[in-house]
């Protein structure tokens, strides 16, 4: 948040992220708010804040500048970084952690950028490690799926070919089975996301069939939530072991159908141009 002015009674008032046509976020320090040393001395500062809610009311508790990092910042990323470390991945962070939380909040509060981080996220070390672990995963090639669909199963079927040729797992799936099987759901439940789900988990279940043939130690597991993605189920290629230890740690979130966020798509025409006749647009294409 930002300084928005030093109030008459001492107090200190934060300003959140300036949104067109949205009142901004403001919260008052109180005198029970700890508010570091060299914190918000100058209006228009940036800081962090620990925010709990009181009732309808924000309340302040702790409020400090980000540059150079609090020790409470710190001790929470050395927290974040252990919980991997418990779940057998230790080299997410290379830095030093002093070093690492100054490069992380170098970047987050960079005024340069045209949509600052730091105006529209929390500052939550865990979720932060947690998106870097799967983003890296992502360029890996270990997440599936990572494209999806409504009516065209093949275009999972070929992504999961594509992930088992990669990682040279042998063997291959029944491409036009599992494809007329998927068609045959989809009309069934009428309901794209119930049937790709399915397919998925069904795909996974088949890949892992052939990874245990081939005596690779490795699975896809899940299905997981990823915040970044509205919702949807992935599952992580790892092993067994690596994935009940992330979720022990509260690091990966078992995915369920209430964690997808509804998709709502809304079509605007000018009303000169009269009713859209949807039947002459295919499945994906833009009447506009």
């Amino acid at each position: 948040m930002t300084v928005g002015a030093r109030l008459t009674s001492g107090a200190l008032e934060l300003l959140g992220r300036e949104r067109p046509g949205i009142p901004r976020d403001r919260i008052v320090t109180t005198a029970a708010t700890q508010i570091a040393s060299g914190a918000g001395e100058k209006i228009g500062d940036t800081v962090v804040v620990d925010v709990e809610q009181d009732g309808v009311d924000q309340v302040a508790v702790l409020v400090r500048g980000f540059a150079p990092p609090h020790a409470v910042d710190v001790a929470r990323f050395e927290a974040a970084l252990a919980a991997f470390r418990r779940a057998g991945i230790d080299d997410l962070i290379r830095d030093p952690v002093h070093d690492a939380v100054s490069a992380v909040f170098a970047q987050l509060f960079d005024p340069l950028q045209e949509t600052p981080a730091h105006a529209s996220l929390p500052w939550d070390p865990r979720g932060y490690l947690t998106n870097m672990f799967l983003q890296r995963a992502m360029d890996r090639d270990q997440v599936f799926p990572t494209i999806w669909w409504d009516d065209d199963p093949s275009v999972g079927i070929g992504e999961m070919e594509g992930l088992l040729t990669l990682h040279g797992v042998p063997g291959t799936l029944a491409r036009k089975r599992l494809t007329a099987e998927a068609l045959e759901e989809l009309y069934r439940l009428g309901d794209g996301e119930t049937a790709r789900d399915a397919l998925c988990a069904r795909l996974c279940e088949l890949a892992n069939q052939l990874l245990a043939k081939a005596r690779d130690g490795r699975r896809f597991c899940g299905p997981y939530f990823q915040a970044f993605n509205d919702g949807e189920p992935n599952w992580l290629l790892t092993t067994a072991a690596e994935y009940d230890a992330l979720v022990a740690e509260q690091l990966l979130v078992p995915w369920h159908p209430g964690l997808r966020v509804p998709v709502v798509m809304t079509y605007k025409r000018p009303p000169d141009l009269g009713e859209i006749d949807f039947s002459k647009f295919p499945s994906g294409d833009d009447p506009f």
